[in-house]
Parts: C-alpha cells; structure tokens; sequence
C-alpha cells in the first residue's frame, strides 16, 4: 500500500502535507498539515478503494486508518485479549476515532473513558487532556489500595 499510496500522490502537487505512517501491519494516512485538507480528503478517499487489496478503513481527526481486509478492530483485539487473560474488568481509554469502536460495543461492566471530550463520544467517561492520564490512573491506583486496606482490615 505504502509504494501505491506514493505512486499515486507523486502525481500531483497537492500531495504536500499528506503524511503516510507505517505502523507495521497497518498504515496511516495523515493529512493534517496539507495546505487544503478537504482536497487532501479527497485524494485519499478517491486513492484507497484502488489499493490492492483493498483496505479495511477507519476515519479518524485529518487521518484514513488503512487496516487489511480481515484485520481485528480495535474492539476484537480487545475482546480476545479479554478472554485470553481471563479477566474480569476492563479500563479503556483512548483519543482518536478508532477507539470509537471499543467505546460503543464495549460491556457494560468496561470503564471508556475518552480523552478531550467529544460530545458525540459512547465513553462512559471523559477527561479534558492527555496529560489527566496519570492523574486518573494514580487516582484508581489510591481507590484500590484504601480498598484493599479496607478489606485486609475485616
């Protein structure tokens, strides 16, 4: 896909700010810097169906998430995950569109929680900036230690 994906946008000038990141089994496509994002929206959009094979695709804020065909999403990956490790509980917590996916099939006993909130988010929780990550897990980290005092204590 990477040397398609460049193949193709080598052809024109308004390729400028279209970014492709390589995450290894998946790619990228970033288009936040382009001068003219809803033509660099376009392009892409109009480039990704002729890719072979032709990708799963995840919107996202100025990026197009390519995944193969029958790739697990996010929420897949999570629930075999889940189910490997025997777990009970789950704490999700994520930024971008693809996240979306855990958030709106995630079981009722998940905690989501988004970060900067989107009122179109189906976390069940939001924090305001990434930065609020360590606070929150210190936060539980403290809420699980009293509870576990608590408990040793009876």
């Amino acid at each position: 896909w990477i040397t398609q994906l460049k193949d193709h946008l080598a052809d024109a000038d308004s390729d400028a700010g279209i970014i492709i990141e390589d995450k290894g089994l998946t790619l990228s496509v970033h288009y936040r810097l382009a001068a003219d994002r809803a033509l660099a929206a376009q392009r892409i959009g109009a480039l990704v169906p002729r890719l072979v094979p032709v990708p799963r695709v995840i919107g996202g804020k100025f990026v197009v998430n390519l995944l193969p065909p029958n790739a697990p999403t996010k929420f897949e990956a999570l629930v075999d995950l889940v189910q490997r490790e025997e777990v009970e509980r789950v704490l999700f917590i994520g930024d971008d569109e693809t996240d979306e996916l855990v958030f709106a099939q995630a079981p009722a006993h998940w905690t989501t929680v988004r970060v900067e909130p989107d009122c179109a988010s189906r976390a069940r929780f939001s924090i305001d900036r990434q930065s609020d990550v360590s606070a929150l897990l210190g936060q539980l980290l403290k809420l699980l230690r009293t509870a576990q005092s608590t408990s040793l204590n009876k």
